[in-house]
């Protein structure tokens, strides 16, 4: 167990170095030189990757919540198992690397649940806070927007964790929404029931302790929760015997997933069953992606918690994530299905709707806010707009998970919620048309500003480390300061040249797309 000293030190605070970008990758490279990924195996899997999203969600929201003191325990008194428990102890006498638990999990699971789902050759499996909202649609701008991009020669079907609609709204594909079931434990691991749970846990901790002894040399602020870890790993247990049933029923030969993160478990079950998953890009992408690249030292097999293959938006993109995690895993360039249904079903009523730029027009400024633990406007932000505002044409835009925080950016701005809103509830597109600058904190909505041909410019520290190849090619730029973003927005602009624009034609957004997606699921 980690001292309590240790423990104490786990959340971040504004005196503790928090690394980010080449700096945290360069970190979680150290971590696995050090601890061996392929030695993290408890219940048939590699959980390096949990351990990994783990310290990646410290680093960027701060306190995790529900962290509190994982209970000490004793070994459980000897006692008479059942058939199961006795089989399961005997296959972890032995490799670690064996699924018959989940057999055995399955034997006792109540299959009925799913029996109104029917079969279907390709799977698309959503959440319900990835939905967004065009008029009274509702999509799944990735996984519904590759549905809604390709031909639908085979069956195809969506699914999602409870209904995301609101009164009077309408999914833009077929969707079912996955029945509830009460959770059951398969293991114990908090409160170990049997001695097998027991040694799991003390496995795990093993792993977590060393993880903690290179964190608290290199980064004490991202310390793992112990009691986070293992509880997570405990529940996870579920979730890949609901998804392995809800995979039996359906027999897809692909399923496609987008922020794997969220539902790594569904990759562990698929893979059991040989199924394939693909894990479709729904940001942009940077050379130190923490979570899609950069994985040190990968089994031979790869992790069961990842994706056997990540779609990405371009070449680019999928080199990176190629170039730093060989051996099974893959990535392939197939187009970005998301920028094609948000131009097609982008309305018109809903844009901006400002009137054209003239000669001598004031410079239009965009600022893409962001969620998360940082600040949503910082000072010298604020202070760069008092200072500004009547000769620069500022506009304001909410991150689509970060729209609680409408009543927050009204009160610091002074401005009503309807001119947030304006630039809120249309496409990235729309809104940053009629712009000449945008700028943001570390948001890679960089890249489609910079597609476009405005001036573009990060706030903060994080995104000059996430964007750091941009900034040395000088096609982004850094304002950390009142004085830099005040001489940024207000120089001369240069001609707006767009450096990929999207396609004029419908065939050539389609077409890469189209191509990967039959790629992936034909039968050979």
């Amino acid at each position: 167990m980690i001292s309590d000293r240790a423990q104490g030190q786990a959340l971040p605070d504004k005196q503790v170095h928090i690394p980010e970008g080449q700096e945290f990758v360069k970190l979680l490279n150290l971590i696995e030189k050090q601890i061996n990924p392929s030695t993290c195996r408890a219940m048939g899997l590699n959980f390096w990757p949990i351990l990994r999203f783990q310290i990646n969600n410290i680093r960027k929201n701060g306190k995790l919540s529900g962290e509190r003191a994982l209970p000490a325990v004793k070994p459980p008194k000897s006692r008479r198992t059942s058939d199961f428990w006795r089989k399961t102890r005997m296959l972890f006498s032995g490799t670690n690397d064996g699924m018959e638990w989940l057999d055995n999990a399955l034997a006792a699971f109540s299959h009925e649940i799913f029996d109104e789902i029917p079969e279907s050759d390709v799977l698309y499996l959503n959440r319900s806070t990835q939905y967004r909202r065009i008029d009274n649609t509702i999509l799944q701008p990735v996984t519904d927007g590759l549905r809604w991009t390709v031909d639908e020669k085979q069956s195809q079907l969506s699914l999602t964790k409870q209904d995301p609609r609101a009164d009077g709204e309408e999914f833009l594909v077929p969707t079912g929404i996955l029945p509830d079931i009460k959770r059951t434990r398969p293991f114990n691991l908090v409160n170990p029931k049997t001695n097998l749970d027991f040694r799991i846990r003390n496995q795990i901790l093993t792993k977590i302790q060393e993880v903690n002894a290179c964190l608290i040399q290199m980064a004490p602020g991202l310390l793992l929760d112990e009691f986070t870890a293992i509880n997570r790993l405990e529940r996870n247990a579920f979730d890949i015997v609901y998804h392995t049933a809800l995979l039996q029923k359906i027999r897809p030969r692909t399923v496609f997933l987008s922020s794997y993160t969220g539902a790594h478990y569904v990759c562990a079950s698929a893979r059991h069953l040989g199924i394939t998953v693909v894990d479709v890009q729904h940001g942009g992408m940077y050379p130190d992606h923490p979570l899609a690249a950069n994985w040190h030292c990968p089994p031979k097999n790869g992790y069961e918690l990842l994706p056997d293959i990540f779609w990405c938006w371009s070449e680019e993109n999928a080199h990176w994530v190629s170039s730093t995690i060989a051996h099974y895993h893959r990535a392939i360039a197939g187009g970005n299905p998301k920028a094609v249904v948000e131009e097609a079903l982008q309305n018109p009523a809903l844009s901006p709707n400002l009137p054209p730029k003239s000669a001598d027009s004031k410079t239009r400024v965009l600022a893409a806010l962001q969620y998360g633990k940082n600040d949503l406007i910082p000072w010298h932000v604020k202070e760069a707009y008092d200072a500004t505002k009547g000769h620069v044409e500022w506009f304001f835009r909410l991150h689509p998970a970060g729209r609680d925080r409408l009543t927050e950016a009204t009160q610091v701005l002074g401005i009503d919620a309807s001119e947030i809103l304006r630039f809120s509830d249309c496409t990235v597109r729309q809104a940053m048309t009629p712009m000449d600058v945008l700028i943001t904190d570390a948001s890679t909505i960089v890249y489609e500003s910079l597609d476009l041909g405005l001036k573009t410019a990060v706030w903060s520290n994080v995104g000059a480390n996430y964007f750091h190849h941009l900034v040395k090619e000088q096609n982004l730029g850094v304002v950390k300061s009142k004085d830099e973003l005040i001489e940024f927005i207000t120089k001369p602009l240069p001609s707006r040249t767009a450096t990929n624009p999207l396609p004029n034609n419908d065939k050539k957004l389609r077409e890469p797309i189209v191509n990967a997606f039959n790629a992936l699921t034909t039968r050979l």
